[in-house]
């Protein structure tokens, strides 16, 4: 565990470097917010990175195991499908991920039932982080909803727009929102590593 802490120490200052990289001058996705870049390595590290380490290295209760299995690997898939229509055929837009999102939340919320249907396993620093994974989904369906109306189809293309700029007010709210958001979502994560480490 303790290596993992240091290499996600690394992948945190890379994070870091990514953000002010992005902000340096024209890139394409558009400039930035400190919030938004929180967020962006919330998810990447949580959903790609963390889960699948827990699960390969740690000794993870039903329901949680299968659970947490399966979302990491649909999120794999969309991953790179993503990559794909953002840098290579640069097509990518909201609606897909928000079909993508429901998907999970539906996987999050329900299937956990389906492999223990009195879920007596309610281990609590499990329940907790699987709870933040379910809310940071229901975030993320949020923050792709309202991003899409506000820019569109202006998520294509050479000029694309990704992201939530800060100094832009048509994002004052999602950014907002995204800060407030970032604090319980943060803490599951925290908490859950915690109680990982203390294992």
């Amino acid at each position: 565990m303790k290596n993992f802490l240091i290499v996600s120490g690394l992948i945190a200052a890379f994070a870091i470097f990514m953000h002010f990289k992005q902000n340096s001058g024209k890139k394409l996705g558009g400039d930035i917010s400190p919030a938004k870049s929180f967020w962006l390595f919330y998810c990447i590290y949580s959903w790609f990175i963390f889960i699948p380490f827990t699960y390969f290295t740690q000794n993870i209760p039903e329901p949680y195991q299968t659970t947490w299995i399966a979302f990491s690997i649909w999120f794999w898939i969309r991953g790179v499908i993503e990559m794909i229509m953002m840098f290579i055929t640069k097509n990518w837009t909201p609606p897909i991920g928000i079909t993508h999102n429901i998907s999970c939340f539906l996987l999050l919320a329900f299937l956990p039932f389906f492999i223990d249907g009195n879920l007596q396993n309610l281990n609590s620093p499990f329940m907790i982080y699987h709870l933040s994974l379910i809310l940071s989904i229901i975030m993320e369906t949020y923050y792709a909803f309202t991003f899409w109306k506000i820019v569109g189809e202006k998520t294509k293309g050479e000029e694309a727009i990704w992201y939530a700029n800060k100094e832009d007010p048509v994002f004052k709210r999602v950014v907002l929102v995204t800060a407030i958001a970032n604090w319980p979502i943060y803490g599951g994560l925290i908490f859950f590593t915690a109680h990982l480490a203390s294992r």
